[in-house]
């Protein structure tokens, strides 16, 4: 009986790995968008146009897609606008890697929470719904996986999905590649262990053929890190053939025009020969498009691209945005970083002169909000011999009218002051409406005197009122309002106040000269005086730089000069910010304006 053919040790090996392990002999020549196109499969959940992967829906990721695996690129800089898939490009590349070419990878977000959330809500439903990737990562609730919602393995490598403010996260390991996604929200050090994309980048030392991949929509000029990096790239920009003439050229947003008040008719403008063209004539030519660099070539491949680029994009909506920033200058950055891809110059918002806001206060009554009003906030400074406390009152798209502003003389280590305090804070207001308002939600900063107010605001809180104890928290991306984990004593509450973001947003509303959205309307009196708006305004933004060379911006005042009205106004519009109110449908929901007297003495009285 002849004997049974032994196995081939081929046999032993899972299916799915077979072919993985094949890979390792010679795997065949493929770029990343070869390799996206024959496999990904684009999520439901996650994709706005789900099902399979086609580079040629959007042909300028095919450069930056193929740069991943370009052996004479080391580090690949994505300065992106929003609506440019720069998600999918850099999930396409990771599996690319997973696939095709494994590696040790490392991915970075700006926060632990952050890159949980990019593992569960962008990587996983493409890891499950590519066939070839679910055969080679196993979900991490499988029974005998060892992988993680931050640590995914795979035959020949790894995933760790980290934080950049985890500076354990960033040194665990040594890899191959490092994927570090928004590095512009990065804080400048992790502790006292430096700058966390550095860090990251020494995990790769080990590697020849080591690659850093960054991307990010760029933030405020001189601190912005993508811009930083795009600008020592070579600074490749897609050009694409005029229709007519056929010159090549990069959009620009000064080229795009339109009748103000009608974004439908916007239109580009070529620069060569001065065709006009629509949308459809920007999205048929991209497929002819091609990258060219702007400096010279030097291991470092840099990306720049806006929206008017992209297929899930119009001029249309680019030009209404722009105009509805117009009216809202707090919002005017944002459109700029995410639209154009451009850094934004932040200096500019502190421009105003009190002379200029001296000049525009309006008449209006102390005691009754303005019948475009519902809310009304207050932000409160303690002092060492004062309490000062602002009263303002909030409308639809961030219009503001200052109401009222007291300076209550006394120790604040004693109860006297606390008590006129609390008779301010408990004021109703009317309304033409015929309805009356009280305070809804009271930011008392704990910098000074902090048990005190911690104790105050307990008692206040406890009774059923939104008077909360704040710290500022001062640097770029903090957000405006956010609970504290510090520990306090039981029934005493912290709120941390991003007071940069809040400082800008209220600069840009007084540069506003249009009296609606983004405006802030002053008073026509006391004490709303040129010393007053000289407190209000005096703050400016400059930049520096610390021992390790880390650019900085910063707001600061003159020595010796009094800012507590920008402080109070800065604290009521961190109050108003813990509220989720509709003022729109509030106001359409209030009754029509009546006549309404205010017997108003007791107000007067305090505020006067």
């Amino acid at each position: 009986m002849a004997p049974k053919p032994k196995k081939s040790p081929e046999a032993f090996v899972d299916p799915a790995r077979r072919g993985h392990l094949d890979g390792f002999q010679l795997p065949p020549e493929m770029t990343v968008s070869q390799w996206a196109d024959a496999n990904i499969i684009l999520p439901p959940e996650t994709a706005a146009e789900p099902g399979r992967w086609r580079t040629a829906r959007a042909p300028y990721q095919r450069g930056m897609m193929d740069a991943i695996a370009d052996p004479t690129i080391k580090t690949i800089v994505l300065n992106l606008s929003a609506q440019s898939g720069k998600t999918s490009m850099i999930l396409n590349g990771i599996g690319y890697h997973i696939a095709h070419a494994p590696a040790p990878m490392l991915m970075i977000q700006p926060t632990l929470e952050m890159a949980e959330a990019f593992s569960k809500d962008k990587l996983a439903p493409v890891l499950r719904d590519t066939p070839v990737l679910k055969q080679l990562v196993e979900p991490e609730k499988t029974r005998y996986s060892a992988n993680t919602i931050r640590h995914k393995t795979f035959p020949g490598g790894q995933l760790t999905i980290a934080g950049a403010n985890s500076p354990t996260s960033l040194r665990m390991r040594s890899v191959k590649i490092v994927w570090a996604d928004e590095i512009d929200a990065y804080p400048q050090s992790v502790g006292e262990e430096g700058d966390p994309l550095k860090l990251a980048h020494k995990r790769t030392q080990t590697f020849w053929d080591s690659k850093l991949v960054c991307s990010s929509t760029p933030t405020l000029v001189d601190t912005s890190r993508i811009d930083h990096l795009y600008r020592s790239s070579d600074q490749r920009k897609f050009h694409i053939p005029c229709p007519d003439c056929g010159e090549m050229q990069e959009l620009e947003w000064e080229h795009v025009t339109w009748t103000t008040g009608k974004p439908h008719t916007a239109v580009y403008v070529c620069l060569h020969c001065g065709t006009v063209w629509e949308d459809g004539d920007i999205k048929r030519q991209l497929k002819h498009g091609e990258w060219k660099s702007q400096a010279v070539f030097n291991g470092i491949a840099g990306f720049h691209i806006w929206q008017a680029y992209s297929p899930w994009s119009s001029l249309e909506e680019i030009v209404a945005e722009y105009e509805a920033t117009e009216k809202k200058p707090a919002e005017r950055q944002v459109w700029w970083n995410t639209t154009l891809a451009r850094v934004w110059d932040g200096d500019e918002v502190a421009q105003t002169t009190p002379d200029q806001l001296y000049q525009r206060r309006e008449d209006y009554d102390a005691y009754t909000m303005p019948s475009r009003s519902c809310v009304l906030t207050a932000g409160v400074d303690v002092q060492g011999d004062r309490l000062e406390c602002l009263i303002v009152a909030h409308g639809i798209d961030g219009e503001q009218w200052l109401m009222a502003h007291l300076i209550i003389s006394g120790d604040p280590t004693t109860d006297a002051p606390w008590q006129q305090l609390t008779e301010v804070l408990n004021v109703r207001m009317a309304h033409p409406s015929g309805r009356t308002f009280g305070i809804e939600a009271v930011a008392i900063d704990s910098g000074y005197l902090t048990q005190r107010v911690y104790d105050y605001c307990a008692r206040n809180f406890a009774a059923g009122r939104s008077w909360f104890a704040v710290k500022g928290m001062q640097g770029p991306g903090k957000v405006a309002w956010t609970r504290s984990t510090k520990k306090l004593k039981i029934g005493a509450r912290l709120f941390l106040v991003g007071v940069d973001g809040l400082k800008e947003q209220i600069y840009s509303r007084l540069a506003n000269a249009e009296p609606g959205p983004g405006y802030i309307h002053i008073p026509n009196r006391e004490p709303f005086n040129i010393d007053w708006l000289t407190q209000l305004t005096v703050e400016r933004v400059r930049t520096i730089y610390d021992h390790r060379g880390f650019a900085k911006r910063e707001w600061f005042k003159p020595e010796g000069a009094r800012n507590e009205a920008i402080d109070c106004l800065t604290y009521a519009d961190a109050a108003h910010a813990s509220l989720n109110i509709n003022h729109r449908s509030r106001l359409e929901g209030m009754s029509a304006p009546q006549n309404v007297k205010t017997d108003a003495a007791d107000l007067a009285r305090m505020f006067l």
